[in-house]
């Protein structure tokens, strides 16, 4: 697993100013939801004071004792889900300014106050941004090279981009999440589906992966470094669905027909 740091989210070293004419946010030091917790959070971040008493009274887990004063531009959440009784997840959706998802977990004590306990983005290396920077500037490519290119820009693409993605290959998709699930194999037993008729329906859609989880769960993986990947899932049902703790899945949204997006780390 790799943790995201808050130095990805704004330059090392430097503290950009608060804007000038920017009001200050209201001093509350609790919030009663995950809602104004996190708008509570980005007013401070917005003028530049993260790193103040009341502002760090909205943190706890792995945040304690940050001491940036801002993160840098930050959308306000398109969408905040519940992972657990008491444990929500919102994302703040990809900008021209910061072109990666960022999700807030949110976690709530046992006096019932909620406050952000962790950040997490999907960590791509920085090579593949180089790679894929070299692969476009070339006048011709490799069928391979092709379908590299192809399977980096699905997997640096933005959630709403992926959900756009979704709506075009729900076909292709369930074909796939057809194929894993004839394959016979005991309950609860997790397998990778790799033969040629796996391939041949994975390869038109720049898709990389294919398997079933322990679970049940129907997997498609977009792209994929290491632990960190993107892509679809297929759950019938609930008890099917993987934990999203911020550890291994750091997002699962549903788009529709038991279809999930998940981005891990």
């Amino acid at each position: 697993m790799i943790l995201v740091p808050l130095a990805i989210l704004f330059v090392a070293g430097q503290t950009p100013p608060a804007p000038a004419t920017a009001p200050p946010p209201t001093e509350q030091t609790t919030a009663g939801s995950p809602a104004e917790t996190v708008e509570a959070f980005l007013s401070f971040n917005k003028v530049s004071r993260l790193g103040t008493g009341p502002a760090r009274a909205l943190v706890s887990g792995e945040l304690t004792g940050m001491t940036a004063r801002t993160l840098g531009p930050l959308a306000s959440p398109d969408k905040i889900v519940a992972a657990g009784p008491r444990l929500s997840v919102a994302r703040l959706p990809a900008t021209g300014e910061n072109p990666a998802d960022i999700y807030l977990y949110v976690a709530q004590s046992d006096a019932g106050a909620w406050t952000i306990s962790a950040v997490r983005a999907l960590a791509l290396p920085p090579f593949l941004s180089t790679l894929r920077n070299d692969l476009i500037q070339r006048v011709t490519l490799t069928d391979k090279e092709a379908h590299t290119l192809a399977q980096i820009n699905l997997a640096m693409q933005s959630d709403a981009e992926h959900r756009a993605w979704f709506a075009e290959h729900r076909t292709e998709l369930g074909a796939l999440r057809d194929l894993a699930l004839a394959q016979p194999a005991p309950p609860g037993t997790a397998r990778a589906i790799d033969g040629e008729a796996a391939q041949a329906a994975l390869k038109p859609i720049n898709a990389s992966s294919l398997e079933v989880s322990d679970q049940g769960a129907v997997i498609i993986t977009l792209g994929s470094i290491g632990d960190n990947s993107v892509g679809f899932l297929f759950a019938d049902t609930p008890n099917k669905l993987p934990v999203m703790d911020g550890h291994d899945y750091i997002w699962i949204e549903a788009v529709g027909g038991g279809w999930h997006l998940f981005k891990s780390t």
